[in-house]
């Protein structure tokens, strides 16, 4: 996908309000030193003639890799500890070998009607055409061009998001890979208005290389829960090559705040992610072609999780293929040089060769990821002692 190149001026310098999640291993933190899970990164947008305010949290051992990593925008992004902690819980549960590790964006409010909504109260246009504008053309190469980002995006649409979601996917549909939706039909002035949309785009497009997911409790409005059949017929109708869905009409769950279907969506995105002989014994070549595959059908570079590298290299040890086992190993730690489930594997296999400088060279490697590992201090004085 392209985007419009920004003039320079979009990217006025940032303000840092919070140390970055580029987090290394877990080190011993000081008495009330901040919990930190992100960055605020401030742009001016000349689209929408105000400073806007994003969120950005950056996958763990960011800075030590090479990798371009899909990037989740997150709408309602400045309810941090609801939306964009719950995003960041979200994938990171699922991001060992579930999902692939991502960037999270979360997009701060300032007339979230004025900027969802593609009409007004009386039926007429509303801003969401300039905050369309804004994304496409401001926030996005902003955030693509200070980050190493894979040419895949996922929209989270909560409350007013939702409409927005929709209205983006008929408007300008590559802007996101993915969009994740709460029901967009809570808006009176809407409804009628989205799903004619989908009717005319879906008749006039061939090819739609989108996922759509959208979520609604079944305590929301009657007559907004009356529209997600309304959109399954209107989706069905004429679907285009290529374009998936699914909508979910689920129990209340009692919360405030509307569900964003976040984990049910990756879920289903990813659902053929997680490589299939993660117990059993796979060579290098095996883990890599299914993840080129992977990246044929995602349209970018799927990395090979680290935990895959990790976890593959054990079963090949223990089935007596050990250099094979190495191969895994010298091949995670060159996509991840921060990941001591590499480094450690390797040291220990080395010592069991009895090849003691090697495996005192890993155990440093430990030492410069994490200076407090106390295992791999324990070893080196223990193989040292060995040695002399």
């Amino acid at each position: 996908m392209s985007f419009p190149t920004p003039h320079r001026a979009v990217w006025i310098a940032t303000q840092v309000l919070l140390a970055a999640t580029t987090a290394l291993p877990a080190v011993a933190q000081d008495d009330h030193e901040d919990i930190v899970i992100g960055r605020y990164r401030r742009i001016h947008s000349r689209i929408l003639d105000e400073d806007r305010t994003l969120l950005i949290n950056l996958p763990r051992g960011y800075e030590a890799t090479a990798i371009g990593y899909p990037v989740i925008y997150i709408l309602y992004g400045g309810q941090v500890r609801n939306y964009f902690a719950e995003a960041l819980h979200i994938t990171t549960l699922l991001g060992s070998t579930r999902m692939p590790a991502v960037i999270l964006v979360g997009v701060v409010n300032t007339d979230r009607y004025r900027d969802y909504l593609p009409l007004d109260r009386e039926g007429n246009p509303a801003g969401a055409d300039r905050f369309l504008r804004f994304m496409v053309e401001e926030a996005m190469p902003f955030v693509e061009a200070d980050y190493r980002t894979a040419d895949f995006r996922i929209l989270v649409g909560p409350q007013a998001g939702g409409a927005f979601g929709l209205y983006t996917l008929t408007q300008r549909p590559e802007t996101f890979d993915v969009y994740i939706l709460n029901n967009p039909f809570r808006y009176l002035q809407q409804r009628d208005y989205l799903i004619e949309r989908v009717r005319t785009v879906f008749a006039e497009r061939d090819t739609l290389d989108n996922f759509l997911y959208v979520i609604a409790e079944d305590s929301d409005f009657p007559e907004a829960l009356e529209y997600m059949p309304r959109l399954e017929e209107a989706l069905s109708a004429k679907r285009p090559a290529q374009f998936a869905w699914k909508l979910d009409v689920v129990e209340e769950n009692g919360d405030f705040l509307a569900p964003t279907g976040l984990r049910e969506g990756l879920t289903l995105v990813f659902s053929g992610y997680e490589f299939p002989a993660a117990d059993g014994v796979a060579s290098l070549a095996e883990i890599e072609k299914y993840y080129a595959g992977l990246s044929q059908h995602y349209g970018y570079d799927v990395a090979i999780p680290d935990m895959v590298l990790a976890m593959g290299s054990d079963n090949l040890a223990q089935s007596g293929r050990v250099d094979e086992a190495i191969e895994l190993l010298e091949r995670l730690v060159a996509l991840y040089p921060h990941s001591l489930n590499g480094w450690w594997r390797l040291a220990g296999i080395y010592r069991e060769r009895g090849e003691i400088e090697r495996a005192l060279h890993y155990y440093r490697k430990c030492l410069e990821v994490d200076p407090d590992m106390v295992y791999a201090r324990q070893m080196i004085e223990q193989l040292e002692r060995e040695r002399r």
